[in-house]
């Protein structure tokens, strides 16, 4: 259940831009809360691969394994943890996230739905030599059969979240609580809904500095290419800090959050919480 290419040009045609953004992310954002990830699963083709192929390069570790710009606070945070820590990749993909962390001194386990994906990994882990395995399987299959038993120290989501409905994250939740070693924490990474370019909440913050743009800077609202558009609706569940704050207590988690880009002060902070496109929410469960 999404618009196609030629809706969303129709759509544009018709009303310009930046309306056509507007109008599109507030059908979307309608829309989300009753998809499943199954009902836009035709959206990840290969042009969605080369996309995220495409993504700009943040570090390439021991000269092989990439950390791309989205993963780097995850990754920063992992290592910034336990020395030698135990990690659980979710949504591993090609595995160059675990790999990355493996090459660094983590005990890596990868998971994916994707089989290439997983055996890919798994031979470029072998012939690295590096302790990081990879298993074709979700978080509640893994729980579900004992593997690794509740040894994690880090639960990692790398902009996966956003892809599952609140629905499908349920089980992935307790699965993770069943995994996770005391002190552990759960790392999602995930696009901010407070954002202009989400909108999938609202605060008096952030219609005041959507106000402050239209005033000062001409700002029309959030435009996208009719390329972003038809990708973004693999996005179905994207909520503010606010909104995961509230979903993780309700299973059993009490979180915090880092804004991409760290604020410098308090201002900076409030800035940043509507401005920024991304976050880091970090989840444990309390003792």
């Amino acid at each position: 259940m999404h618009l196609t290419r030629e809706q969303i040009g129709a759509i544009v045609a018709k009303l310009g831009q930046p309306r056509a953004s507007v109008t599109i992310t507030a059908f979307l954002n309608a829309l989300r809360p009753a998809l499943d990830s199954a009902e836009v699963g035709e959206l990840y083709d290969e042009t969605y691969r080369a996309r995220i192929q495409a993504t700009p390069l943040h570090e390439l570790v021991d000269g092989r394994f990439r950390v791309h710009v989205y993963n780097r606070y995850t990754f920063a945070h992992v290592l910034a943890g336990r020395r030698g820590a135990a990690v659980l990749d979710v949504g591993c993909g090609d595995g160059e996230f675990a790999l990355a962390l493996a090459s660094r001194g983590c005990a890596c386990t990868g998971v994916d739905r994707s089989a290439e994906f997983v055996a890919r990994a798994a031979r470029r882990a072998a012939e690295c030599g590096l302790p990081a395995r990879f298993l074709q399987a979700d978080v509640a299959e893994l729980a579900a059969r004992g593997e690794g038993g509740a040894t994690f120290d880090f639960v990692v989501l790398n902009d996966v979240a956003e892809h599952l409905s609140d629905r499908e994250l349920a089980p992935l939740l307790a699965a993770t609580r069943a995994l996770l070693a005391p002190g552990g924490e759960l790392l999602l990474h995930t696009p901010n809904g407070l954002a202009l370019c989400c909108g999938t909440d609202r605060t008096a913050a952030s219609r005041l500095f959507e106000a402050w743009l239209g005033a000062t800077q001409g700002y029309r609202g959030f435009e996208r290419s009719m390329e972003q558009l038809y990708y973004e609706q693999t996005h179905i569940n994207v909520k503010s800090w606010r909104q995961w704050r509230g979903f993780l207590r309700g299973h059993g988690f009490a979180a915090r959050v880092r804004y991409d880009e760290p604020p410098a002060g308090l201002r900076d902070l409030v800035l940043r919480a509507v401005s920024s496109s991304n976050m880091l929410v970090i989840a444990h469960v309390p003792r």
